[in-house]
């Protein structure tokens, strides 16, 4: 019977440089196919965020024109379409 060293049994098995290179190759596939994408999500995610700010300056101009409208006129400011009076 053979006795094996104790260093042997009780140590890991280290990867080889073929292994290493082949998990290297694999993930730097998967990162070309995906940071093409992740761009592509970033532009269209840029392009959302400027529509919804231009939809909030929008919209506070459009307060800001119905509020003063009210203190100038005294009017329902749902009747009123017309432009402020500038003091």
């Amino acid at each position: 019977m053979k006795s094996r060293s104790p260093s042997r049994t009780t140590a890991c098995r280290a990867l080889t440089l073929l292994e290493v290179l082949v998990v290297v190759a694999t993930m730097a596939v998967l990162l070309a196919a995906v940071v093409p994408r992740l761009r592509a999500q970033h532009r269209i995610a840029s392009r959302i965020a400027c529509v919804s700010r231009l939809k909030n300056i929008g919209l506070t101009f459009r307060i800001l024109t119905l509020r003063t409208s009210q203190i100038h006129t005294k009017e329902d400011p749902s009747q009123s379409m017309t432009r402020p009076s500038i003091r």
